[in-house]
């Protein structure tokens, strides 16, 4: 877990939310971290994570320190963003870890950031639940696993939420299910979230076109071969980067699930600056929207 310093938020807006999850998708791959579940509050962040190469304080050094300075960066900030060092606590006892799934998945209902559990943004258990595609790296299998199926996870959350399912001995109740105030900061739209979509997509549509030489087709289905893959890629990034659209409004415009978005912008980020064309067309895009007032 990691807070905001003077527990300021950490989380402005969907914008911030996709990043920080890009960034984190990245962990299995970088530092073989397995990523359990996840959930993100205004000013804090949950995280179950399993780390075989004993290497976590490498992994949340490039998770948090990446995600401070993108966002420093982005608002000509200066300072630090999370309080200290992140909190860790290891977790051995499969009772205590099916709890802590349950309270990590729970916390944006605790604390006023959705009325019910199915309407909480950016946590895992959507995943988890089957309502929705999980992004390639969460791992699901060992956790599901301990309750048998999405509707016993289910069962079980609700019968916590109720107060029905007893914590385990040893689990922090007093640290993890304090009483809270009610008003509680959100995590609030993106800016210009008001406009017709459609209008919007063929507006970053001719910007794109304008840049890369490819046409509509290419742009939102994807040509064969590298250059198809990086329009494909590009294109969803602009969609993020320009119009602030959140990834289930870009998948909804190009007929994906949010996980494929979020598998679509990572690879994008990771090739900037380093894979031609997308390299030259990522520069030329932020300078066209520089000159626009973006």
């Amino acid at each position: 877990m990691s807070r905001g310093a003077r527990k300021a938020p950490i989380f402005f807006d969907h914008l911030c939310c996709a990043l920080f999850h890009d960034l984190l998708g990245e962990l299995p791959e970088k530092y073989n971290v397995v990523v359990h579940a996840y959930a993100l509050m205004p000013n804090h962040v949950h995280l179950l994570l399993q780390t075989p190469n004993a290497n976590l304080s490498r992994a949340m050094h490039f998770l948090f320190g990446s995600y401070a300075r993108e966002l420093n960066r982005r608002y000509e900030w200066d300072g630090p963003l999370f309080k200290g060092r992140f909190k860790n606590k290891v977790v051995e006892h499969t009772d205590y870890w099916r709890h802590l799934l349950a309270y990590v998945h729970l916390n944006p209902v605790r604390g006023g950031m959705a009325a019910r559990l199915d309407e909480a943004d950016w946590t895992s258990h959507a995943a988890y639940a089957g309502l929705d595609h999980p992004p390639d790296w969460l791992y699901l299998d060992e956790l599901l696993g301990v309750f048998g199926n999405p509707k016993a996870y289910y069962d079980y959350l609700q019968s916590v939420q109720r107060g029905r399912s007893q914590a385990p001995d040893g689990f922090e109740r007093a640290v993890l299910w304090e009483k809270r105030a009610v008003n509680r900061p959100k995590i609030s739209q993106p800016v210009d979230l008001t406009g017709d979509y459609e209008e919007r997509l063929e507006r970053a549509v001719v910007e794109l076109r304008s840049v890369t030489g490819l046409s509509r087709e290419e742009l939102m289905r994807g040509p064969r071969g590298q250059s198809g893959n990086r329009a494909r890629w590009v294109t969803v990034w602009w969609l993020r980067w320009r119009d602030r659209m959140t990834g289930g409004q870009v998948a909804r415009l190009l007929g994906v699930s949010r996980a494929r978005v979020s598998q679509l912008l990572a690879r994008a980020r990771a090739a900037e600056e380093v894979e031609e064309p997308l390299a030259t067309w990522m520069q030329q895009l932020r300078e066209l929207g520089d000159r626009s007032g973006q």
